[in-house]
């Protein structure tokens, strides 16, 4: 070891205060790098873990059909590392007058293995034979003499409608018939948590799948694992191609992602989707959050290294006057911050740690509440090896950068250093002392401004001590605010949509493709709590239009040209294909509707000739942002004029069926419980009688879906929700089957996101509290340190005559601007960072300034006040327990 590196390890050992401060301050930065770090990777394993339990760790789906005779090919392309595989859809015959049928699909090994299904199985386990079996729960809910490991033997065939065959899947036709096949011996080994509607004529099974067994003309469902995952977007559509997939309309495959998984590992597909600021809120906040995070680690630990070259300065120049070079006085404070890492990295990784833990379990308690999965956590070795190796880099650059203004610098200037005696500013005039007279009332007022004077130039004479301190408090302090402001934006906007969601207090979702039951009719229009309520069912459908129909306003967006670009409408020679919702709505609601447009409701009840009501409004999407949709005509349309509405949405829906709606009116005025525009689809609003007349003519399962109900009910007072809500659901329970109905109520939901918002609170607070502890625990440091440093200037002030009252004022007014000056620039700070969010929120002042913590704020503020004081407090009663001879000794050579 030399010369320079003894030196240092002996002053590391004699000068504990010093090393101790800066071994506090990489402390406090080990802490939270590792935090940070073991919160992200855990966060992101959850996340994975999440959509693999639930969705399965596949990438990509060939979700058309795909024969038997190509599965080879998949399996052997240069890019696949596992295929996935579920077989085409057979039925069982079951003696069940409502489900007829048990439909089920085989899966191979590596489809159990790998998707969902096998954490959806609440009793038994997956199937590895042949003819063993996993049954919904609504089986054996329905047959409960049947359990887990009991053999049932169905025959096995088709089902047949005036000799065609019907899809196992497609809703029950009255009249079909089920034509025998075989006979087959099942073993249930598994029960799954799954529920199916009613429009599916029976329980749902799933077996076991050898390849052997597939058939070429099987139609399969396969699922792909790439070997490289950020090949997906590139090679699932060559794999397309190659085994005959054709494109629709679009000029896309029928394909799917698995893009919440692609997402966590960053990979994205190309979009042409025009990006909003909304879109950067979350972005924008962590890379702002990062860079005042990294600036004020750099700020409290370049400011411990600071104050230690600060003490050792003499030396440093001792040793640079005889010979050393700027690289030996590099490596001598360097190796200072290596040594003093050490300690603070291995002790900030076990507290950190033990930190995350502590936080997981509070976190995992409000999942528990909300029913979320919990999110386990572990400890990984190679993110705390790069955890602390960025804490080391942080503390190697702290101390480099002071580091290299010392070498640079010429031996008599380190010596000299700064000037330690408060002097007088030269721009202004002294002060002339004047003899004291108790009786002039301006002796008080001159001995102020002396000590006013002296203050500001000791503020002065030591500003790069206090400003780097001045700088990490006020980012401490900052962040404090930073994260508090953003959990208010966050709240605010959720407020903002719960608003325009608030008047459906309940929803209801009828799902078996009848109409509601007279039962639950009589509910909604005899209870005294409910104010209002809508029936709505709606379908899709489509109709051909020329650009010659396009409204001024549409046309000055771009028009059908436009939206064909955008893939929301199709070109096809001279005409364009647009959507079309049709809108059925129950007859009270239809009434008061037309009631408010001042028609009559009477012209929309002939069934031989459908009539609509046209609300003919679309988006403006060159102007609309997420919370201001702005709204323009569409087509330009006349009463009286028919649309021939078609079925087909897509080439590839089955049913071709196009019938004339007539236009009855035409208005911008939706129905009183949202019916929102679309991008570009017309909408036609007429009495659900007459809508289920004109889908009872399209496909049969497009019919079914398009009948399925949505009753919107809006409860008079807030305290009357929940139990309505309660009252309907025990109707639904006896006259629906599992699977039928959904029912949610906006004080369950409100409920939920209070959890979130107070968890969210929590999370903001613990961070905020750990970065407030790093910036005030640094801000006392610097206080302490450089009060205990100046010791000879106050030394010298005392024996000049002031006296220790005088000191103790000296001090207050330096405190003062110690203090205030953090919290007047991080509320500037603030007041930037929250018109930033108003303006990516779209609120207002008014309204985010309701959402703001003050109390917090404040309280935040009285404890970096009170640091500050208690600092000076300390640093003062050392400062007058000093011998005045002692102190003004100076070794300066």
């Amino acid at each position: 070891m030399n010369i320079l590196k003894e030196y240092t390890w002996d002053y590391i050992k004699r000068n504990k205060r010093s090393s101790l401060g800066i071994m506090i301050a990489i402390l406090m930065a080990s802490i939270l790098i590792n935090m940070a770090g073991l919160y992200s990777y855990n966060a992101w394993k959850h996340r994975i873990h999440t959509i693999v339990t639930e969705e399965g760790n596949w990438h990509g789906e060939l979700y058309d059909e795909t024969l038997g005779v190509n599965l080879d090919y998949v399996k052997a392309y240069a890019s696949v590392e596992e295929v996935m595989v579920k077989g085409q859809w057979y039925i069982s015959k079951i003696d069940d007058e409502r489900r007829p049928y048990l439909i089920m699909r085989d899966a191979d090994k590596a489809y159990w293995d790998s998707m969902g299904e096998k954490n959806g199985i609440i009793d038994g386990t997956v199937p590895s034979k042949r003819n063993e079996i996993v049954v919904s729960k609504q089986f054996t809910e329905r047959y409960p003499e049947y359990k887990v490991g009991d053999y049932i033997t169905l025959p096995v065939g088709e089902r047949l409608n005036e000799g065609e065959n019907l899809d196992p899947v497609s809703p029950y036709i009255e009249g079909e018939i089920f034509k025998f096949q075989k006979e087959v011996a099942y073993r249930i080994v598994g029960i799954l948590d799954i529920e199916t509607p009613s429009t599916v004529p029976g329980f749902t099974g799933i077996g076991y799948l050898e390849h052997e067994d597939i058939l070429p003309e099987d139609k399969l469902t396969v699922y792909i694992r790439f070997k490289n995952i950020r090949d997906t977007y590139k090679e699932l559509p060559k794999i397309a191609e190659g085994i005959g997939y054709q494109k629709d309309e679009y000029g896309n495959y029928l394909l799917r992602y698995n893009s919440g998984l692609l997402a966590s590992y960053l990979v994205f597909p190309k979009t042409n989707r025009v990006m909003h600021i909304g879109d950067f809120e979350k972005p924008i906040s962590i890379l702002m959050l990062a860079v005042v995070l990294v600036s004020l680690f750099v700020f409290i630990i370049h400011n411990a290294f600071e104050v230690s070259m600060y003490q050792r300065k003499k030396q440093l120049g001792m040793f640079k006057s005889i010979g050393a070079t700027p690289k030996q006085i590099k490596n001598s404070i360097i190796f200072e911050a290596v040594v003093l890492s050490v300690v603070p990295m291995v002790l900030g990784s076990l507290l950190s740690d033990l930190l995350m833990r502590l936080f997981m379990q509070q976190s995992n308690k409000v999942n528990q509440l909300l029913k979320l999965k919990v999110m386990a956590y572990e400890t990984n070795l190679v993110v705390m090896l790069i955890t602390n190796g960025l804490v080391f880099l942080t503390a190697w650059l702290s101390s480099y950068i002071p580091s290299l203004k010392v070498s640079k610098k010429m031996p008599i200037e380190i010596l000299k250093g700064e000037q330690e005696v408060s002097r007088l500013s030269k721009k202004k005039k002294p002060v002339k002392l004047k003899k004291l007279d108790r009786k002039n009332t301006n002796t008080s007022k001159t001995t102020q401004n002396i000590y006013l004077e002296i203050a500001a130039n000791n503020f002065k004479a030591h500003k790069k001590t206090f400003r780097t301190s001045i700088i990490s408090l006020t980012l401490s302090l900052f962040i404090v605010m930073c994260f508090l402001t953003g959990i208010a934006s966050g709240n605010l906007v959720n407020d903002i949509y719960f608003e325009d969601e608030a008047k459906n207090s309940i929803t209801l979702n009828i799902l078996d493709g009848n109409p509601v039951s007279e039962e639950i009719e009589k509910a909604l229009e005899n209870h005294k709590y409910i104010k209002d309520y809508m029936q709505k069912s709606v379908g899709a459908g489509s109709i051909y239009i020329s650009k010659d129909k396009e409204s001024k306003a549409f046309k000055e967006i771009g028009g059908l040209k436009e939206a064909a670009k955008r893939n929301w409408a199709l070109k096809r020679e001279d005409q364009y294909r647009v959507g079309v919702r049709l809108v059925g709505l129950d007859d009270r609601s239809f009434k008061a509707y037309c009631s408010e447009l001042g028609i009559d409701w009477k012209d929309y009840y002939d069934v031989n000739q459908p009539k609509a009501i046209i609300y003919n409004q679309i988006e403006d999407w060159v102007h609309s942002t997420n919370r201001n949709i702005v709204t323009i005509p569409f087509l330009k349309l006349s009463k009286g004029e028919s649309l021939l509405v078609s079925e087909k949405t897509y080439d590839s829906d089955i049913g071709n069926y196009a019938g004339e709606i007539v236009i009855g009116e035409i208005t911008n005025q939706s129905p009183s419980l949202s019916i929102r525009a679309s991008k570009c689809a017309l909408i036609q609003i007429m009495p659900l009688s007459i809508y289920q007349s004109v889908i009872g003519n399209w496909e049969v399962e497009k019919e079914i879906r398009s009948m399925q109900v949505r009753v919107q009910i809006e409860v008079d007072e807030w305290e009357h929700i929940v139990g309505v809500a309660d009252e309907i659901k025990a109707i639904c329970d006896r006259i629906y089957g599992s699977g039928d109905y959904e029912i949610s109520n906006i004080v369950k939901k409100k409920q939920d996101d209070k959890i979130e918002k107070d968890f969210g609170r929590f999370q903001t607070l613990f961070l905020a509290g750990i970065f407030m502890v790093i910036g005030m625990s640094n801000a006392f440091s610097t206080v302490y340190t450089n009060l205990r440093q100046r010791s000879r200037e106050f030394s010298i002030l005392r024996s000049i005559g002031i006296s220790r009252k005088g000191i103790n004022k000296l001090l207050v007014m330096e405190a003062s601007r110690f203090a205030i000056k953090p919290i007047l620039y991080a509320t500037a700070c603030e007041i930037v960072w929250m018109g930033a969010l108003i303006k990516i929120d779209e609120s207002s002042w008014s309204e985010f300034i309701g959402y703001i913590p003050i109390g917090i704020f404040i309280l935040f503020i009285m404890l970096l006040i009170m640091i500050v004081v208690t600092a000076y407090l300390i640093g003062s009663y050392q400062i007058r327990r000093q011998n005045i001879v002692e102190a003004i000794k100076d070794e300066t050579i």
